[in-house]
């Protein structure tokens, strides 16, 4: 993953993956523009990228979620139930899914 600012990504339409666990947590893969980093990380949270994105120990609603990536210019293209593990403790939880795109 990287910070690129929206300039530098291509002219190709981008998707991204966000996580957000139901407990507390959230995971984005995918290129997004520094600013969403910096809006769904929060202060004071943990962060960290893993094998699977960028992670942040912190809750978020989903609507939160989904307010930040349209102010973006980011598009819902999918959204669904599922489960994930969690980084921070290894258990499997619950979690909303939600892909994006961008043109």
């Amino acid at each position: 993953m990287s910070n690129q600012s929206d300039g530098d990504l291509s002219n190709k339409v981008k998707y991204v993956t966000i996580e957000v666990f139901v407990v507390k947590g959230i995971r984005i893969s995918g290129l997004v523009q520094p600013q969403i980093l910096a809006e769904l990380g929060g202060a004071g949270a943990k962060k960290f990228q893993d094998e699977r994105g960028w992670f942040c120990d912190r809750y978020a609603a989903p609507s939160d979620v989904l307010n930040v990536m349209s102010q973006h210019g980011w598009e819902l293209n999918a959204s669904f139930g599922s489960e994930a593990t969690s980084p921070i403790d290894g258990k499997l939880q619950p979690i909303h899914s939600f892909l994006f795109k961008k043109t």
